[in-house]
């Protein structure tokens, strides 16, 4: 976790299935210097640096169970602020120590926690999430609008340069638990996008070639 000591977004889809648990832990980061981040499906308990949370939004957390959002999450030590963003809303703001930073060398957990308060059955989440990615930077609220109105399919791939920790590396890790891959649908949507953008350029490169000869040939007109 190095390259967010001092900053990062964190971004995700979340789609709640079952209720039972009481405040399901989506994600976690442990290390030695405690619970660094705690995501939860519900709002309640979710924080950056051990800061106390951001339990202020816990109220917007209504989408019904089945339904799929987006939740995103910023932080930067220059700043000490934290920003939890519910579909591409601003929903809450904390403060975190100051001087407070990551602490590197621990464990990335989701579905639940590796402590005795994260792990415990009324906090073990049933549900699914995608497109869990993070950001060694603080994404602009323009930027996280854009990825929650771009949807489950939305192609994040050049958004930004500072995208370390990504989705696709996270499905090729080890895993533990009662944990399946399901078919979202995207795969072939986002084909389809970049097939069509890959088109797109191509079209602009000809017309820009084209536009190009014809200036050529005006101006050899003019010259003869």
């Amino acid at each position: 976790m190095s390259p967010f000591r001092n900053s990062f977004s964190t971004c995700m889809w979340i789609k709640r299935i079952y209720t039972s648990s009481a405040n399901p832990v989506v994600v976690q980061y442990y290390s030695s210097g405690g619970v660094d981040l705690l995501i939860t499906a519900i709002g309640v308990h979710t924080y950056v640096v051990n800061d106390g949370g951001l339990n202020s939004a816990s109220s917007k957390f209504t989408t019904p169970t089945g339904k799929w959002f987006n939740l995103c999450l910023t932080w930067s030590l220059s700043s000490t602020t934290s920003n939890l963003y519910l579909d591409g809303e601003l929903v809450a703001t904390d403060q975190t120590a100051s001087g407070k930073s990551l602490t590197t060398g621990g464990q990335l957990w989701f579905g639940r926690g590796s402590t005795s308060w994260s792990n415990s059955a009324s906090r073990i989440f049933g549900g699914e999430l995608y497109q869990y990615n993070m950001f060694a930077e603080v994404l602009s609220a323009a930027t996280i609008r854009k990825i929650a109105d771009g949807g489950l399919c939305f192609d994040l791939d050049g958004l930004s340069e500072t995208k370390v920790l990504r989705w696709l590396d996270i499905l090729k890790k080890s895993r533990s638990g009662s944990v399946t891959d399901t078919d979202t649908g995207c795969k072939k949507t986002l084909n389809n996008t970049r097939e069509s953008q890959a088109n797109l350029n191509e079209t602009e490169t000809e017309l820009r070639m084209i536009k190009e000869q014809l200036e050529t040939l005006t101006g050899q007109y003019e010259t003869v």
